[in-house]
């Protein structure tokens, strides 16, 4: 009886695991995608750090002292293009709805809101809605 008791249990646990929003370990792969697909990207970047805040919320902050000077316009292409890069690789129907991009000077970053982080909005919606999705 045990055993049987036991093996539900774990059967209800392997169930509930997928569909809890909140789980982020399975999002380590593309997070570690991104992340990668930053570096390759934009060649000033020295540091990147990823969390999807409950998974329909993606925060990147970026340790790059070039884009921390550059003009707004340059911030928000920036942005848009991360966002292109999380729908394409968390794949078109995501939990991602929106995201922001925090930009620091700081190389070496390691924090996701560092003292002097300037914020732009991505707006995954928007663009998921955009490659008609």
């Amino acid at each position: 009886m045990k055993r049987v008791f036991s093996i539900v249990i774990v059967a209800a646990a392997l169930f509930a695991i997928p569909s809890c929003k909140e789980v982020v370990e399975t999002d380590r792969p593309q997070m570690q995608a991104l992340s990668d697909s930053i570096f390759h990207t934009y060649n000033t970047v020295g540091s990147v750090y990823i969390v999807p805040d409950d998974r329909s919320h993606l925060k990147v902050v970026l340790g790059d002292a070039q884009l921390y000077k550059a003009g707004d316009d340059k911030k928000k292409m920036v942005a848009e293009e991360i966002g292109r890069m999380a729908i394409f690789i968390f794949g078109k129907d995501n939990y991602l709805h929106d995201g922001k991009l925090i930009i620091t000077k700081d190389l070496k970053n390691h924090s996701g809101e560092p003292a002097d982080g300037i914020a732009v909005p991505i707006d995954i919606t928007g663009l998921k809605k955009q490659n008609g999705g």
